[in-house]
């Protein structure tokens, strides 16, 4: 287990400040017009090139191929197990690691899936990093399951991604999604618990209210209520002022405590309601809340994903 855990941190340092820019890159066109059987022998060769900047254009060129460049599949599954290297003034959406994934989920996707489903911590990350770039029925389900993953990095990155594929512009995620993200905000990593929050509140038009409102009510993290609280309370209209004065009633001290102060403050473009402002004057003084810590879940961590688990 230690092990496993050194490994898993091992590779978070090198992918993480790649983990963003490989959602750069834009929809690339498949097409095996004018392409010879030999000539993406000689792409697949250039995967082992010393050079970075040589294997991320192999990998591009061979995720214009889509199917068609199946014959490439095993020399990706290794690319792809390679720590991320990356070139110097191109920025890490040109990572030659992750290049290599998502030229592996155009070529054939349920090999990425099967990467999601192993134990590589390396090539995992690298896939979530190829697939927060991309959108799709197919691209959610796979980043639902790699929620599932006991690497604290992969879940983070895997958690974001979905949050940046159901954002205002992007695509409604299906309930199954939407009850993963809710999940996650029961993580036991805070940076989890804070994107799954993040996630939830950039969703296009109300569809985080519910899970949100969910969270605020019987969360078990302090962190993650604070940040659903928030997030509801930023949206314009009369939920604000309910759930501000609903939770400035609290008994977790804190949280009623950051309640009283939203209630004074004006939302953005707005001013307070006087219902809610009368109501903030009667509160008692925080001397008198009862001050009250949720217990946190005894397995506060996800279940360890198998190699049988598949989204909802």
């Amino acid at each position: 287990m230690q092990g496993a855990l050194a490994r898993c941190a091992a590779a978070a340092l090198v992918w993480a400040p790649i983990a963003l820019a490989a959602d750069a890159g834009p929809d690339r066109e498949t097409s095996t017009r004018g392409v010879s059987a030999g000539e993406i022998q000689g792409l697949i060769a250039k995967l082992q090139a010393p050079d970075a900047a040589a294997r991320v254009w192999a990998a591009d060129a061979l995720a214009k191929l889509g199917p068609g460049g199946r014959s490439a599949v095993p020399a990706l599954l290794r690319a792809v197990r390679k720590p991320p290297t990356r070139i110097p003034g191109g920025g890490g959406a040109h990572s030659a690691s992750v290049a290599a994934a998502r030229a592996l989920w155009s070529i054939q996707p349920k090999a990425v899936v099967g990467v999601l489903e192993g134990d590589h911590r390396q090539s995992i990350l690298n896939a979530v990093a190829a697939l927060g770039g991309t959108r799709g029925p197919r691209v959610v389900k796979a980043l639902q399951l790699a929620m599932l993953d006991h690497c604290d990095e992969v879940r983070l990155a895997a958690t974001r991604a979905l949050g940046r594929a159901g954002a205002a512009g992007g695509q409604v995620l299906p309930a199954g999604a939407l009850r993963r993200l809710a999940n996650a905000t029961e993580d036991g990593n805070p940076r989890v618990r804070g994107a799954a929050v993040g996630a939830l509140a950039r969703l296009a038009g109300n569809r985080g209210v519910a899970p949100l409102t969910e969270v605020l009510r019987g969360g078990s993290y302090r962190d993650a209520r604070l940040g659903a609280m928030r997030a509801l309370a930023s949206r314009p209209g009369p939920q604000r002022a309910r759930v501000l004065r609903a939770a400035a009633a609290d008994k977790d001290n804190r949280l009623a405590a950051a309640a009283r102060a939203l209630i004074k403050r004006p939302p953005v473009g707005g001013v307070i309601d006087a219902r809610t402002l009368s109501a903030a004057k009667h509160l008692r003084p925080l001397s008198t809340v009862q001050v009250h810590t949720p217990a946190r879940p005894a397995a506060s961590r996800p279940a360890w994903r198998s190699s049988s688990s598949t989204p909802p």
